[in-house]
């Protein structure tokens, strides 16, 4: 067996100056953003999923190789119940073609994982995935998440099924 190949990978919460980067990464994701009601990017939609993750205190990143090329975006948002944040749900995560099937995402979500877990205490991880959307179904159960909830018709008409993964107690 082959050892795992690292990548130098950043996360960097957005700025203005990443906005025209951002798009780039959507233009490049059309494949997925077509399985959704709007199939082709646009700056207006950029501005939309920054600002809405901004109004639910989520973070917004850019996933950066080697600290220069922008390859993908991450949102995570807290899932807040009496202002105590009980899970992580990751609103959005795109990776352009390129960078698919090597191994980044895993990293990412990896990194993401242990961060949230170290840093907040928080031991759950919620995602969603399209059902008309194999692949990334199969990349979530991959990495251990499992389906706890749908089919479930969503507010802009894609059907989804929730995922979880629960990263257990922090370790003393």
């Amino acid at each position: 067996m082959e050892p795992e190949q690292v990548f130098n990978i950043k996360l960097i919460p957005m700025e203005e100056r990443y906005f025209s980067g951002v798009f780039e990464v959507y233009r490049q994701c059309e494949d997925f953003l077509s399985l959704g009601p709007q199939p082709v990017a646009s700056m207006e939609m950029v501005l939309k999923d920054i600002q809405a993750s901004l109004t639910k205190n989520g973070v917004y990143y850019g996933i950066f190789l080697d600290e220069s090329e922008m390859i993908g975006i991450l949102d995570l948002i807290p899932r807040e119940v009496e202002n105590i944040v009980e899970a992580v749900y990751i609103e959005l995560f795109m990776i352009t073609p390129q960078h698919r099937q090597r191994g980044i995402g895993t990293q990412i979500l990896r990194v993401i994982e242990a961060n949230i877990k170290n840093k907040t205490g928080v031991n759950q991880i919620l995602a969603s995935a399209q059902i008309n959307n194999p692949r990334a179904l199969s990349f979530w159960q991959r990495n251990g998440y499992v389906i706890f909830g749908g089919p479930e018709l969503q507010p802009d008409l894609t059907t989804v099924y929730h995922m979880k993964k629960d990263l257990g107690p922090l370790q003393e």
